[in-house]
């Protein structure tokens, strides 16, 4: 594994946060831009079975987030339409478990 196996996908998560913090795009075009950065890491670079850490990622996320909104841990999100959060959170945790797991593939691998 090469370092442009996780660095791309970091610069594509920290300019995704940055146009989510500038509030450039709504809550449909973040989660357009998260699906697209998915696919385009994927086909970059695709390593065996990281569909299953995606979906583990979506899964794990969207009960962190909808089901501590529900216990009364929360953040607050203006206009979110998935059960008090926006549609693009879960995905982003899904991705993050692809980054993050190529990261430590990586520091792990290094001799």
């Amino acid at each position: 594994m090469n370092a442009k196996e996780f660095i791309i996908p970091i610069i594509v998560l920290l300019s995704f946060f940055i146009i989510q913090a500038l509030g450039l795009v709504g809550e449909v075009g973040l989660t357009v831009l998260i699906a697209l950065a998915v696919a385009i890491t994927w086909l970059l670079s695709y390593r065996y079975n990281e569909w299953v850490l995606l979906v583990i990622g979506l899964l794990a996320g969207g009960v962190i987030e909808i089901g501590l909104r529900f216990l009364g841990f929360q953040q607050v999100w203006n206009n979110a339409s998935l059960f008090g959060v926006p549609y693009w959170l879960p995905l982003i945790w899904g991705f993050g478990f692809v980054v993050i797991t190529r990261l430590g593939i990586y520091i792990t691998n290094k001799k």
